[in-house]
């Protein structure tokens, strides 16, 4: 089972890679690790295809022993489906926004009293010790008014969908791709009170 153990500590590292991905408030350096996991994804897709295929174009063996020897190439292929295909960054963002939801709430404020204000691209700088909520520590002012207020806290910019975010709205309308200043607008999914998971380009 040799050819197993080796399937599985190579969808392991896949998945650990895919979870750093998700926790580094580095924009840079999840860039870098997205490519290197689909790179990494890739190889394994196409060695368990060419195994299965091949074995299975061989086909000399019995029955039984034939599966035993494909056994760890749909492993992998399965395992790839699972890493390609679970929500990660939706998951995660659910799971930090329950972590940081407070201190959100207080930054929101700060932007909306002026005590914090965005330069003329509409981003704020966080201050140390908040960065953490926000990828790259910077938050996406799109609107505010004494109407309305629409700010977002960025949880991927990058590659496969092209952004994520957790935006909150003050009105508690949901924000369309016009205010987002997005090309197009994949996902956008309510996570309480005023708070959407947007998903955008």
């Amino acid at each position: 089972m040799k050819g197993m153990g080796r399937t599985v500590l190579y969808l392991c590292l896949l998945f650990g890679l895919r979870v750093a991905v998700e926790l580094l408030n580095d924009h840079a350096t999840q860039y870098l690790l997205m490519i290197i996991f689909l790179f990494l994804g890739s190889l394994g897709i196409i060695w368990g295809l060419r195994r299965v295929f091949g074995r299975i174009a061989r086909g000399s063996e019995k029955d039984l022993n034939l599966l035993r020897r494909l056994a760890p190439s749909c492993l992998m292929l399965l395992g790839m489906v699972f890493l390609f295909c679970f929500p990660f960054t939706r998951t995660f963002a659910e799971i930090k926004q329950h972590r940081y939801e407070e201190r959100r709430e207080e930054v929101i404020s700060a932007i909306e009293q002026g005590r914090l204000l965005p330069d003329r691209f509409g981003v704020v700088e966080l201050p140390e010790g908040l960065k953490q909520i926000s990828l790259d520590g910077e938050v996406e002012v799109y609107e505010l008014s004494p109407e309305r207020s629409v700010i977002g806290f960025w949880v991927f910019r990058g590659m496969p969908d092209g952004a994520s975010a957790m935006v909150r709205c003050s009105d508690g309308q949901a924000p369309d791709r016009e205010t987002l200043q997005a090309g197009a607008l994949y996902q956008c999914e309510p996570m309480g009170e005023g708070w959407y998971y947007v998903s955008y380009d």
